[in-house]
């Protein structure tokens, strides 16, 4: 790791409004501030889907009360396996530091059948089952580097997908692959398998839903977040 330190703890959120634990569908929420530790990340949904530093001889840096990754291949978290054969709704607050490898958000243990990179300034990837997708955006630059946004991925019972940056939903620019049923089975934080395209920056809150949100409950969690962080 570089830079190896414990940093900010952070606060949780405490509006009066509306928080994740509100709306159905909950997996697992890695909230800012809240059982963040230099080893992992505590599940506050209740389910129990802990996220813990893949190899006991590394540790994470606690900064702003999310983890910093530095892109290195044995600096990820795993987690609970769980499976999204159908709709599903993911949420993450972020600030990348470089794209030297692709920066895998979630991942499948020893193999790379199954995760979502943020690959480039424009582009998106994500397999589920033997199906690839690859989301274009207009650009220049959708996902810049050393910023804080928040991206959300929504799919649909029948496979389609749409993507948001900070409560707004981006524009797809001739993106391929869609629409995607595969099953999407996960288990890992910041890297696509065990040692490949690592996620390099810090992420500071990730929500996984096995609901497809829309309307009013995807503003209220878009609210939630974008004001949370200043967004």
């Amino acid at each position: 790791m570089l830079g190896l330190g414990f940093g900010l703890a952070g606060t949780s959120y405490n509006g009066a409004g509306y928080l994740p634990t509100d709306a159905d569908g909950l997996h697992a929420w890695y909230e800012n501030g809240a059982g963040v530790t230099v080893h992992g990340w505590t599940d506050s949904s209740s389910n129990s889907n802990d996220a813990t530093v893949a190899d006991p001889e590394d540790v994470e840096a606690v900064v702003d009360g999310g983890l910093d990754f530095e892109g290195g291949n044995s600096d990820f978290l795993d987690f609970n396996q769980v499976t999204f054969s159908g709709a599903f709704t993911l949420f993450w607050v972020i600030k990348m530091e470089s794209y030297d490898s692709q920066n895998t958000i979630f991942g499948k243990g020893s193999t790379n059948t199954q995760f979502l990179e943020m690959q480039s300034l424009t582009q998106m990837r994500f397999k589920s089952g033997s199906a690839t997708s690859i989301f274009k955006f207009g650009g220049p630059e959708n996902f810049p580097l050393d910023a804080k946004y928040l991206i959300t991925v929504t799919r649909d019972g029948d496979g389609n997908m749409k993507i948001y940056k900070n409560g707004s939903e981006l524009s797809q620019v001739n993106s391929t692959g869609l629409p995607n049923t595969g099953g999407f089975i996960i288990d890992s934080l910041g890297i696509r398998n065990d040692s490949d395209r690592a996620f390099d920056g810090i992420m500071y809150e990730v929500i996984l839903y096995t609901e497809e949100k829309t309307g009013d409950e995807l503003s209220s969690l878009h609210s939630y977040l974008t004001g949370k962080f200043g967004l």
